[in-house]
């Protein structure tokens, strides 16, 4: 086993040792397995490979992810498994339809039952290796539905057997049960890949651990090249204990310790080493910097979110004006709702940026079905809108309905007084009528709110009228993709809201995000957004690691479960990303909830940091010094005055007509002029 640090070169540590078996033991390439974790990591390896004394014979590596391997084994055993050799590999989406032809056949409602909790149930049997009856016996939170379950996942695999269909689980699940069951069969492939390579193996998960020992019953040539430190995937199945316990399952193998980082400067380092030390589950190790001491860590503890994104964008204006690139520099962040706040401030910078691993905020489809409602309130002449609005606010109103209303709109009769002419044509007792009605009560509700009530009202409105909640449960693999999608929702709202109190309608607020819409740059030159689980692998001369706050980092579902030392595990993953400059910030207060700093912050030496505090009466308290009483008190805030001169970011210079309430933000009538009355609260008003 190679244990490799982050920045030791792991891949390159496999692509030499497949390099010298070949070379120098004359081992036949056609009897090396390597196993990665993705296509693209396989390939690199046989590319790499190319650049040996005689490159081409590597062609022959058999080097592919588990899945892949998976899938030949498949084929080339499909009638001892009762497949036929021209079996269909089941998509995600192929999936969910069978899923809910089944529900269907047995009668089980998807409120009861979700199809996307059904496929998590089924990925978790298959990464188990378990006979079904077993692993649902031993799956105690699945308890009080096990007979349900079981007849789901009973007709689930006989529909696929009657069809010619296996899913993504059964590339591994199907070849470990027939390795399992026939040993002739596992000491023929374990005597034809004689040297197997295993690269990420803290990623592996119990069926890859399974399926390795039967490829080497017959050897131990086994080769894994990991990290424990770098442990991040439990939620996808990935199994520390594989790693950790490897000695105990192969007691005469050898450990090979790579510390050496070629990637981050020694006061990155320094830190990195300093912050996993404090995990007790782990080998113990530590990274060698090989480069020089490097620039101090900044820490910035920042009044709020908004502080933080635009102080983020300030050091971002700085770092290329001393000469880096939007591409050397990378914004990290726990989970995905918190990417809105960076994304908002780098667009109207005009700063490209990619998000990476997944949408940007505005792209989500939660987001997009929200905003989509808001455009129609505002336009109701919009037929994409109202197309997609459509199909999840009621059921019923298909392709063709959808068809004869549009038929009625023009000039003077808009979508919904079209609905309303279908309705007088179609008979108010027809199916579809019926659909429509249903429509349009729920569309008068959200439209009294629209024109009478706040943006954050609004946003309620809609998702508690069209129950997309509930949509979003059903529609998400578990509860916690379904609660970060309901975050997201509560993110839009406060962006909403922050809109209103500026003063601008919801037509401003959506017509910005498309005027300030920007593509990716065409050399690929832009600032790097992602989640810290988006980074494994990567690396940036600049990282801002950002929302490092108990509760987000570590994550409150961790704490949860007991798991902070896989969150200590991701935050070091973090650290490790960077090559010359490190930023870490947090905030006291975010969305009006006061907040407190990560605790992994406090391992790190105070002698490697930079401490600075931004949007605070006094900005200069030492990072050790007692923080309470600092945020900016009620009778220290300027109140806004009549007739009083303001300057306003977007609108330009006007003056204050009339406050038109109290509290801690004051909400002001304001006549700029161009000629403009806007309601702004004061917060977002500058006094000259």
């Amino acid at each position: 086993m190679i244990l490799a640090g982050a920045g030791s070169g792991k891949t390159r540590t496999i692509i030499y040792r497949i390099a010298y078996l070949v070379l120098n033991y004359g081992v036949s390439p056609t009897s090396i397995l390597a196993l990665t974790f993705t296509n693209k990591a396989a390939r690199e390896m046989i590319n790499r490979l190319h650049n040996f004394p005689n490159g081409k014979v590597f062609k022959l590596v058999n080097a592919s992810t588990f899945h892949s391997f998976g899938h030949k084994f498949l084929i080339q055993n499909a009638n001892m498994l009762g497949l036929t050799p021209n079996f269909q590999v089941l998509d995600e989406e192929d999936q969910k339809r069978l899923i809910n032809e089944v529900l269907s056949y047995l009668h089980i409602s998807k409120d009861d039952i979700p199809p996307k909790i059904v496929q998590r149930v089924i990925e978790e049997w298959k990464n188990s290796g378990d006979e079904l009856e077993y692993f649902l016996k031993n799956s105690f939170y699945y308890d009080f539905l096990r007979s349900k379950y079981f007849d789901i996942l009973n007709k689930y695999e006989s529909l696929k057997k009657e069809r010619g269909l296996v899913d993504f689980g059964d590339l591994l699940y199907l070849m470990y049960t027939l390795l399992k069951k026939a040993e002739s069969l596992a000491r023929a492939y374990s005597d034809k890949f004689r040297f197997i390579l295993v690269d990420e193996y803290q990623d592996t998960n119990l069926i890859q651990y399974k399926l390795l020992k039967c490829l080497t019953i017959s050897h131990r040539n086994l080769t894994v090249v990991g990290d424990d430190d770098q442990s991040i995937y439990s939620f996808r199945g990935a199994e520390i204990r594989n790693i950790l316990d490897f000695r105990k399952d192969f007691p005469e193998a050898k450990i090979v310790y790579l510390g050496k980082n070629y990637r981050s400067t020694k006061i990155i380092i320094d830190a990195a080493n300093a912050v996993i030390k404090a995990n007790k589950n782990r080998m113990e190790k530590m990274l060698v910097p090989v480069k020089e001491e490097g620039h101090k860590i900044v820490l910035t503890c920042y009044n709020d979110e908004k502080l933080e994104a635009t102080g983020v964008l300030d050091e971002i204006k700085k770092l290329i004006d001393i000469g880096y690139h939007f591409k050397d520099i990378a914004i990290f962040y726990r989970t995905n709702q918190l990417s809105r706040r960076f994304e908002d401030v780098l667009r109207r910078a005009k700063i490209p940026y990619k998000i990476y691993g997944g949408f940007r905020f505005y792209n989500r489809k939660e987001i997009k079905d929200m905003l989509a409602f808001i455009r129609f309130l505002c336009n109701r002449y919009d037929v994409m809108s109202f197309t997609r609005i459509a199909n999840f606010a009621v059921e019923g109103i298909g392709k063709v309905t959808l068809e004869c209303i549009l038929k009625h709109v023009n000039e003077e009769i808009d979508i919904i007084a079209a609905m309303k002419a279908f309705i007088s044509e179609e008979g108010r007792n027809k199916k579809s009528s019926l659909n429509c009605m249903t429509f349009l009560s729920l569309f008068e509700k959200i439209e009294e709110v629209f024109l009478t009530g706040n943006p954050g009202q609004l946003v309620d409105k809609i998702v508690e009228l069209t129950g997309y909640k509930e949509k979003l449960r059903i529609d998400s693999k578990d509860e916690r993709e379904s609660e970060e999608r309901m975050k997201n929702i509560e993110e839009l709202k406060i962006a909403l809201i922050e809109n209103f109190k500026e003063g601008k309608s919801y037509t401003e607020f959506i017509n910005e995000l498309v005027l300030e819409d920007i593509t990716e740059d065409v050399e690929g030159n832009h600032v790097y957004l992602m989640t810290v689980h988006s980074s494994k692998g990567l690396e940036f001369p600049v990282v801002f690691v950002t929302a490092l706050e108990d509760d987000i980092f570590p994550h409150m579902y961790s704490k949860e479960e007991k798991n902070d030392e896989e969150e200590r595990r991701l935050f070091y993953v973090a650290i490790t990303r960077a090559k010359e400059r490190l930023y870490l910030s947090y905030v006291e207060s975010r969305n009006n909830r006061r907040m407190e700093m990560s605790p992994f912050i406090k391992n790190i030496p105070k002698d490697l940091l930079v401490f600075q505090r931004v949007g605070f009466i006094d900005n200069n308290l030492a990072y050790a010094e007692n923080k309470t009483d600092i945020l900016v008190k009620d009778s220290e805030r300027l109140e806004p005055k009549n007739g009083q001169r303001v300057i306003h970011e977007y609108f330009g210079a006007g003056k204050v007509l009339k406050r038109l309430s109290d509290g801690k933000d004051p909400i002001c009538l304001v006549q700029f002029e161009n000629g403009e009355l806007k309601k702004i609260a004061s917060s977002f008003l500058r006094f000259v």
